[in-house]
């Protein structure tokens, strides 16, 4: 169920915006269709919301499907000339380096890090 607390929002207009098998015609359906309340100012914030899910399930879609390596703290590993490696396995962002270059560095060559390195980044 949608609810609009400022205005009414023509929810299938929304829904008609995207593709016919698209995504969000998905989460609209599913949350219309819910007994939970889905509560927004007005439609611009619902079609925020829902691109926002949209955009958080293409990123699993891509990382499901990349060669990214998951790991405890203890073996963790890092590109140096972004991170810097805590003693308990963390990562902080080096002073001067874009943070979107240092994530974009994990998708591009997660591949190429050798994978029994000790962790001493």
């Amino acid at each position: 169920m949608i609810r609009f607390s400022q205005t009414q929002g023509d929810v299938s207009e929304l829904a008609n915006g995207y593709p016919k098998d698209g995504i969000q015609r998905q989460i609209i359906s599913i949350m219309e269709l819910s007994n939970m309340p889905y509560s927004f100012k007005d439609i611009n914030e619902l079609k925020f919301n829902i691109d926002l899910r949209t955009q958080i399930i293409n990123a699993a879609y891509a990382l499901n499907n990349s060669e990214l390596d998951f790991a405890v703290f203890r073996e963790t590993r890092c590109n140096e000339a972004y991170w810097i490696r805590e003693r308990n396995g963390g990562f902080t962002l080096k002073d001067g380096v874009k943070a979107s270059h240092a994530i974009s560095d994990i998708f591009r060559n997660t591949r190429s890090m050798p994978q029994n390195v000790p962790p001493q980044c």
